[in-house]
């Protein structure tokens, strides 16, 4: 019993590792990120519509609220849970967001990016 737990603690560990060098590599250009990506427009764009209702400039920031939210809520509860492998997944998922969140800032003026949810930018809105 004590073999199989000591392995399975081995494999997470290299797991994280390698989910982090797959950040790191990332993080030099980010058009390699799209395995979390997809993940990320999903909670942005239903981020926009959750908080929306609340007024158009909370609808704007709410596209990056809950892209951030999202990873950072599970690995909470992941973390409560008892669970930190699951956690620390979700705080690099949760790191990541910064290197997209940051392009997707500094293209308010230029606007090259392609939009998903419609015309306006968000970064250049706000």
């Amino acid at each position: 019993m004590n073999f199989s737990r000591s392995f399975r603690g081995w494999i997470q560990a290299v797991m994280i590792l390698a989910l982090g060098f797959y950040v790191l590599y990332g993080a030099f250009d980010l058009r390699r990120l799209w395995l979390i990506d997809g993940a990320n427009l999903l909670f942005h764009e239903a981020g926009h519509i959750f908080f929306g209702v609340f007024g158009e400039v909370i609808g704007f920031w709410g596209g990056t609220w809950l892209q951030l939210l999202m990873p950072l809520a599970i690995g909470v509860a992941f973390y409560c849970q008892g669970q930190p492998y699951s956690s620390s997944v979700m705080a690099l998922w949760f790191g990541e967001n910064f290197f997209g969140i940051s392009v997707y800032i500094q293209d308010a003026r230029a606007q090259n990016l392609p939009l998903v949810g419609g015309e306006i930018h968000d970064w250049g809105y706000l």
